[in-house]
This record gives structure tokens, sequence and C-alpha cells, in this order.
């Protein structure tokens, strides 16, 4: 059984990484990513698209909840905190890696402005 008086959130990264990828990788997936967003054309072309997915996700959800396929109990809430826990310490690395990188680029600025 999973207990937060146990979890290591290090766990999940592959035992013999170096320290540098837990810094860099996510900053490199975030400024790579960040920059594939979509343009408002775009968007504009996706929307039905978009609201269509939501729809039938919906609807898939609500059918495997009343054929007893997805059962709402402490096991699916146990592996959905975890699940949780895990993408909130990815989400708050990434939130300090860009503060870091955000204060190291306001320096560089204000030095080479002066």
């Amino acid at each position: 059984a999973w207990s937060s008086q146990n979890y290591d959130p290090r766990q999940m990264i592959s035992p013999g990484w170096p320290w540098w990828t837990l810094t860099f990788a996510p900053y490199l997936i975030l400024t790579v990513t960040s920059e594939l967003w979509p343009s408002r054309q775009d968007w504009h072309g996706a929307r039905w698209l978009l609201a269509g997915l939501v729809v039938v996700a919906g609807l898939l959800g609500v059918l495997l909840w009343v054929d007893g396929v997805l059962v709402f109990n402490e096991n699916l809430l146990q592996s959905i905190s975890h699940f949780s826990t895990e993408i909130n310490f990815v989400f708050l690395l990434l939130l300090g890696l860009d503060l870091v990188f955000l204060l190291i680029a306001e320096v560089i600025v204000r030095v080479v402005r002066y």
C-alpha cells in the first residue's frame, strides 16, 4: 500500500542518471514545447475538434462508469493521489527552473543595458 511517509519523489527518476539531467532536461522540454503553442488561427480551426473530443471523452467516462469498468473507490483515489503527487513535484521543479532562468536573464539584460 502506498503511504506518504515512504514516498520519495526521486523514485520516479531512473537510478544512475546524472544530476544535470534533472536540471536541464525539464527546462529544455519546457522551452521547446512552449514554442510549439498553437497560434490564434490554429485554435480557431481546432475548436470544434477539441469540443468534440471533450464530449466523446465525457461520454466514454460515463459509459465506463455505468458499465462498472470505472469504479470510484479507495484504490482509484490512491492511484490518482499518487499520480498527482508526482506531477506536482515535476511542476514545482519546472516552476523553480523557470524562475531561476528568468532571474538570470533579467540580471543579464540589466548588466548589458548599463
